[in-house]
Protein backbone atom coordinates (compact mmCIF):
# COMPACT_ATOMS: atom_id res chain seq x y z
CA UNK A 1 0.00 0.00 0.00
CA UNK A 2 1.51 3.40 -1.01
CA UNK A 3 0.31 6.66 0.35
CA UNK A 4 0.47 9.34 -2.57
CA UNK A 5 1.21 12.93 -1.63
CA UNK A 6 -1.64 15.87 -1.90
CA UNK A 7 -2.36 17.15 -4.82
CA UNK A 8 -4.42 20.37 -5.24
CA UNK A 9 -8.01 20.44 -7.04
CA UNK A 10 -6.31 21.99 -9.91
CA UNK A 11 -4.31 18.41 -9.98
CA UNK A 12 -1.13 19.68 -9.03
CA UNK A 13 0.99 17.65 -7.22
CA UNK A 14 2.20 19.56 -3.95
CA UNK A 15 4.66 16.34 -2.31
CA UNK A 16 5.83 13.15 -3.45
CA UNK A 17 6.96 10.58 -0.98
CA UNK A 18 9.19 8.18 -1.03
CA UNK A 19 6.31 5.11 -1.09
CA UNK A 20 5.16 7.04 -4.73
CA UNK A 21 8.59 7.18 -5.71
CA UNK A 22 9.03 3.33 -6.14
CA UNK A 23 5.49 2.65 -6.97
CA UNK A 24 5.78 5.25 -10.18
CA UNK A 25 9.51 5.24 -10.90
CA UNK A 26 9.77 8.84 -10.60
CA UNK A 27 11.93 11.03 -7.60
CA UNK A 28 9.80 13.98 -5.80
CA UNK A 29 11.87 16.48 -8.25
CA UNK A 30 10.65 14.76 -11.05
CA UNK A 31 6.87 14.81 -10.11
CA UNK A 32 6.55 17.79 -7.73
CA UNK A 33 4.48 20.87 -9.20
CA UNK A 34 3.84 18.37 -12.12
CA UNK A 35 -0.06 17.64 -13.08
CA UNK A 36 -1.70 14.76 -11.81
CA UNK A 37 -1.94 13.66 -15.63
CA UNK A 38 1.56 12.67 -15.41
CA UNK A 39 0.82 9.23 -14.06
CA UNK A 40 -2.84 9.15 -15.91
CA UNK A 41 -3.04 7.47 -19.29
CA UNK A 42 -4.66 9.26 -21.73
CA UNK A 43 -7.85 6.80 -21.78
CA UNK A 44 -8.33 7.25 -18.05
CA UNK A 45 -8.62 11.27 -17.58
CA UNK A 46 -11.73 11.45 -18.08
CA UNK A 47 -11.99 9.49 -14.41
CA UNK A 48 -10.08 12.82 -12.70
CA UNK A 49 -12.42 15.15 -13.35
CA UNK A 50 -15.47 12.73 -11.94
CA UNK A 51 -12.77 11.88 -8.78
CA UNK A 52 -12.46 15.78 -8.49
CA UNK A 53 -16.18 16.44 -8.30
CA UNK A 54 -16.54 14.21 -5.91
CA UNK A 55 -13.92 15.73 -3.83
CA UNK A 56 -15.45 18.66 -4.13
CA UNK A 57 -18.59 17.82 -2.54
CA UNK A 58 -16.33 16.57 0.34
CA UNK A 59 -17.15 12.94 -0.45
CA UNK A 60 -14.43 9.99 0.35
CA UNK A 61 -13.91 7.82 -2.77
CA UNK A 62 -13.20 3.88 -1.52
CA UNK A 63 -11.94 1.07 -3.65
CA UNK A 64 -11.68 3.33 -6.93
CA UNK A 65 -10.33 0.48 -9.07
CA UNK A 66 -8.46 2.01 -12.14
CA UNK A 67 -5.25 2.23 -14.13
CA UNK A 68 -1.91 4.56 -13.92
CA UNK A 69 1.54 4.55 -15.80
CA UNK A 70 5.09 4.23 -14.00
CA UNK A 71 7.56 6.58 -15.84
CA UNK A 72 8.76 4.05 -18.36
CA UNK A 73 4.69 3.75 -19.39
CA UNK A 74 4.39 0.48 -18.43
CA UNK A 75 0.78 0.45 -16.79
CA UNK A 76 -0.15 0.07 -12.78
CA UNK A 77 -3.41 -1.70 -12.00
CA UNK A 78 -3.93 -0.06 -8.80
CA UNK A 79 -6.91 0.19 -6.30
CA UNK A 80 -7.43 3.84 -4.70
CA UNK A 81 -8.52 5.59 -1.53
CA UNK A 82 -8.65 9.26 -1.80
CA UNK A 83 -9.87 11.65 0.62
CA UNK A 84 -10.58 15.01 0.80
CA UNK A 85 -7.95 17.70 2.21
CA UNK A 86 -9.43 20.75 4.34
CA UNK A 87 -7.53 23.81 5.73
CA UNK A 88 -7.65 25.11 9.27
CA UNK A 89 -11.23 26.49 8.28
CA UNK A 90 -12.96 23.38 6.87
CA UNK A 91 -12.44 24.30 3.29
CA UNK A 92 -11.42 21.60 0.43
CA UNK A 93 -7.99 22.37 -0.90
CA UNK A 94 -7.28 19.19 -2.26
CA UNK A 95 -7.23 15.50 -1.86
CA UNK A 96 -5.40 12.63 -0.58
CA UNK A 97 -4.51 9.31 -1.97
CA UNK A 98 -4.37 5.77 -1.11
CA UNK A 99 -2.87 3.51 -3.91
CA UNK A 100 -2.41 -0.57 -3.59
CA UNK A 101 -0.99 -2.10 -6.38
CA UNK A 102 -3.73 -4.75 -7.85
CA UNK A 103 -1.33 -5.45 -10.66
CA UNK A 104 -0.46 -8.77 -10.09
CA UNK A 105 -4.22 -9.89 -8.82
CA UNK A 106 -5.89 -8.57 -12.07
CA UNK A 107 -3.68 -10.63 -14.21
CA UNK A 108 -4.30 -13.90 -11.44
CA UNK A 109 -8.30 -12.76 -12.26
CA UNK A 110 -7.48 -12.80 -16.09
CA UNK A 111 -5.96 -15.93 -16.49
CA UNK A 112 -8.51 -17.29 -13.91
CA UNK A 113 -11.40 -16.05 -16.01
CA UNK A 114 -9.58 -17.58 -19.32
CA UNK A 115 -9.17 -20.65 -18.10
CA UNK A 116 -13.24 -20.51 -16.77
CA UNK A 117 -13.34 -19.51 -20.41
CA UNK A 118 -11.79 -22.31 -21.90
CA UNK A 119 -13.25 -24.64 -19.54
CA UNK A 120 -16.84 -23.41 -20.65
CA UNK A 121 -15.56 -23.91 -24.07
CA UNK A 122 -14.81 -27.09 -23.65
CA UNK A 123 -17.48 -28.14 -21.78
CA UNK A 124 -19.56 -27.13 -24.70
CA UNK A 125 -17.49 -28.89 -27.28
CA UNK A 126 -18.19 -31.93 -25.15
CA UNK A 127 -21.64 -31.80 -24.64
CA UNK A 128 -21.58 -30.69 -28.06
CA UNK A 129 -19.58 -34.29 -28.98
CA UNK A 130 -21.87 -35.72 -27.22
CA UNK A 131 -25.08 -34.70 -28.44
CA UNK A 132 -23.51 -35.19 -31.88
CA UNK A 133 -22.54 -38.99 -30.81
CA UNK A 134 -25.96 -39.52 -29.48
CA UNK A 135 -28.50 -38.98 -32.43
CA UNK A 136 -26.03 -40.45 -34.27
CA UNK A 137 -26.30 -43.80 -32.29
CA UNK A 138 -29.95 -43.47 -31.78
CA UNK A 139 -30.23 -43.23 -35.92
CA UNK A 140 -27.76 -46.38 -35.82
CA UNK A 141 -30.15 -47.87 -33.24
CA UNK A 142 -32.99 -46.95 -35.89
CA UNK A 143 -31.16 -48.46 -38.29
CA UNK A 144 -30.62 -51.82 -36.55
CA UNK A 145 -34.41 -51.93 -35.93
CA UNK A 146 -35.73 -51.10 -39.12
CA UNK A 147 -33.00 -53.77 -40.66
CA UNK A 148 -34.07 -56.13 -37.90
CA UNK A 149 -37.53 -56.13 -39.08
CA UNK A 150 -36.58 -56.33 -42.49
CA UNK A 151 -34.41 -59.37 -41.35
CA UNK A 152 -37.42 -60.97 -39.55
CA UNK A 153 -40.19 -59.85 -42.37
CA UNK A 154 -37.74 -62.04 -45.13
CA UNK A 155 -37.64 -64.46 -42.89
CA UNK A 156 -41.23 -64.67 -42.65
CA UNK A 157 -41.78 -64.69 -46.14
CA UNK A 158 -38.85 -67.45 -46.76
CA UNK A 159 -40.37 -69.85 -44.28
CA UNK A 160 -44.01 -69.37 -45.94
CA UNK A 161 -42.51 -69.91 -49.14
CA UNK A 162 -40.72 -73.17 -47.67
CA UNK A 163 -44.11 -74.23 -46.06
CA UNK A 164 -46.39 -73.59 -49.08
CA UNK A 165 -44.03 -75.88 -51.30
CA UNK A 166 -43.67 -78.55 -48.82
CA UNK A 167 -47.34 -78.68 -48.63
CA UNK A 168 -48.30 -78.30 -52.26
CA UNK A 169 -45.39 -80.16 -53.85
CA UNK A 170 -44.07 -82.66 -51.45
CA UNK A 171 -47.11 -83.18 -49.33
CA UNK A 172 -49.58 -84.01 -52.22
CA UNK A 173 -47.09 -86.19 -53.68
CA UNK A 174 -46.54 -88.38 -50.29
CA UNK A 175 -50.32 -88.28 -50.38
CA UNK A 176 -50.51 -89.55 -54.12
CA UNK A 177 -47.95 -92.53 -52.62
CA UNK A 178 -49.72 -92.88 -49.76
CA UNK A 179 -53.02 -93.69 -51.74
CA UNK A 180 -51.28 -96.14 -54.31
CA UNK A 181 -49.65 -97.92 -51.45
CA UNK A 182 -53.27 -97.82 -49.66
CA UNK A 183 -54.30 -99.60 -53.37
CA UNK A 184 -51.68 -101.74 -53.35
CA UNK A 185 -52.05 -102.74 -49.70
CA UNK A 186 -55.87 -103.52 -50.97
CA UNK A 187 -55.18 -105.67 -54.09
CA UNK A 188 -52.24 -107.59 -52.42
CA UNK A 189 -54.20 -109.00 -48.99
CA UNK A 190 -53.97 -112.63 -50.68
CA UNK A 191 -50.13 -112.67 -50.73
CA UNK A 192 -48.69 -111.95 -47.26
CA UNK A 193 -45.04 -111.39 -47.74
CA UNK A 194 -46.03 -108.26 -50.34
CA UNK A 195 -48.77 -107.37 -48.46
CA UNK A 196 -46.44 -106.50 -45.31
CA UNK A 197 -43.34 -105.09 -46.99
CA UNK A 198 -46.66 -102.56 -48.20
CA UNK A 199 -47.87 -101.59 -44.93
CA UNK A 200 -44.65 -101.24 -43.68
CA UNK A 201 -44.02 -98.45 -46.55
CA UNK A 202 -47.21 -97.29 -46.35
CA UNK A 203 -46.65 -96.58 -42.75
CA UNK A 204 -43.75 -94.27 -43.11
CA UNK A 205 -44.76 -92.75 -45.84
CA UNK A 206 -47.59 -91.57 -43.29
CA UNK A 207 -45.43 -91.11 -41.11
CA UNK A 208 -43.06 -88.78 -43.07
CA UNK A 209 -46.20 -86.93 -44.50
CA UNK A 210 -46.95 -85.88 -40.62
CA UNK A 211 -44.06 -84.70 -40.46
CA UNK A 212 -43.80 -82.65 -43.58
CA UNK A 213 -46.94 -81.03 -42.25
CA UNK A 214 -45.95 -80.68 -38.85
CA UNK A 215 -42.40 -78.43 -40.26
CA UNK A 216 -44.63 -76.78 -42.88
CA UNK A 217 -47.13 -75.54 -40.06
CA UNK A 218 -43.78 -74.93 -38.19
CA UNK A 219 -42.58 -72.96 -40.43
CA UNK A 220 -45.34 -70.65 -40.82
CA UNK A 221 -48.46 -72.20 -39.12
CA UNK A 222 -51.85 -71.11 -41.10
CA UNK A 223 -53.28 -70.46 -37.93
CA UNK A 224 -51.79 -67.50 -36.85
CA UNK A 225 -53.51 -65.94 -40.24
CA UNK A 226 -56.65 -67.85 -39.75
CA UNK A 227 -57.33 -67.50 -36.09
CA UNK A 228 -55.02 -65.71 -34.24
CA UNK A 229 -52.23 -66.13 -32.17
CA UNK A 230 -53.97 -67.40 -29.20
CA UNK A 231 -55.38 -70.55 -31.44
CA UNK A 232 -51.51 -70.84 -32.71
CA UNK A 233 -49.79 -70.76 -29.62
CA UNK A 234 -52.23 -73.67 -27.93
CA UNK A 235 -51.95 -75.74 -31.12
CA UNK A 236 -48.33 -75.20 -30.96
CA UNK A 237 -47.50 -75.75 -27.60
CA UNK A 238 -50.31 -79.09 -27.52
CA UNK A 239 -48.21 -80.66 -30.26
CA UNK A 240 -44.42 -80.33 -28.26
CA UNK A 241 -45.95 -81.34 -25.52
CA UNK A 242 -47.50 -84.85 -27.67
CA UNK A 243 -43.81 -85.24 -29.19
CA UNK A 244 -41.77 -83.87 -26.33
CA UNK A 245 -43.43 -85.38 -22.75
CA UNK A 246 -42.49 -81.44 -21.65
CA UNK A 247 -44.84 -80.04 -19.45
CA UNK A 248 -46.00 -76.77 -20.40
CA UNK A 249 -48.90 -74.89 -19.07
CA UNK A 250 -50.04 -72.03 -21.49
CA UNK A 251 -52.10 -69.18 -20.22
CA UNK A 252 -53.68 -67.00 -22.90
CA UNK A 253 -56.04 -64.15 -21.29
CA UNK A 254 -59.61 -64.14 -23.02
CA UNK A 255 -59.53 -60.37 -24.34
CA UNK A 256 -55.99 -60.62 -26.11
CA UNK A 257 -56.52 -59.30 -29.37
CA UNK A 258 -56.03 -56.06 -31.12
CA UNK A 259 -52.19 -56.92 -31.78
CA UNK A 260 -51.22 -56.34 -35.73
CA UNK A 261 -50.03 -59.26 -37.90
CA UNK A 262 -46.42 -58.40 -37.38
CA UNK A 263 -46.57 -58.22 -33.31
CA UNK A 264 -48.37 -61.82 -33.10
CA UNK A 265 -45.69 -63.40 -35.60
CA UNK A 266 -42.95 -61.39 -33.15
CA UNK A 267 -44.76 -63.12 -30.02
CA UNK A 268 -45.15 -66.54 -31.64
CA UNK A 269 -41.59 -66.35 -32.71
CA UNK A 270 -40.24 -66.01 -29.44
CA UNK A 271 -42.68 -68.46 -27.40
CA UNK A 272 -41.44 -71.39 -30.11
CA UNK A 273 -37.47 -70.28 -29.49
CA UNK A 274 -37.72 -70.27 -26.13
CA UNK A 275 -40.08 -73.66 -26.11
CA UNK A 276 -37.32 -75.27 -28.38
CA UNK A 277 -34.25 -74.09 -26.50
CA UNK A 278 -36.16 -76.01 -23.35
CA UNK A 279 -36.81 -79.15 -25.61
CA UNK A 280 -33.00 -78.93 -27.02
CA UNK A 281 -31.30 -78.88 -23.64
CA UNK A 282 -33.53 -80.56 -21.50
CA UNK A 283 -32.24 -84.06 -22.93
CA UNK A 284 -36.36 -84.81 -23.34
Amino acid sequence: MTVLPHRTLDGVITSWNAGAERLFGCTASEAVAQHISLIIPLSRRDEEAVIVERIKRGERIEHFDTVRIRKDKTPLEILLTISPVRDVSGEIIGASKVARDITQRKRTERELRGSEERYRALADALDTQVQFRTRKLERRNSELRELSGLLMESQDVERRHIARELHDGAGQTLAALGMNLAQLAQDAKNNPAPAQGIVNAESLVQLLSREIRTTSYLLHPPLLDESGLSSALNWYVQGLKECSGLDVNLRVPEKFDGLSADMELVIFRIVQESLTNVHRHSGS
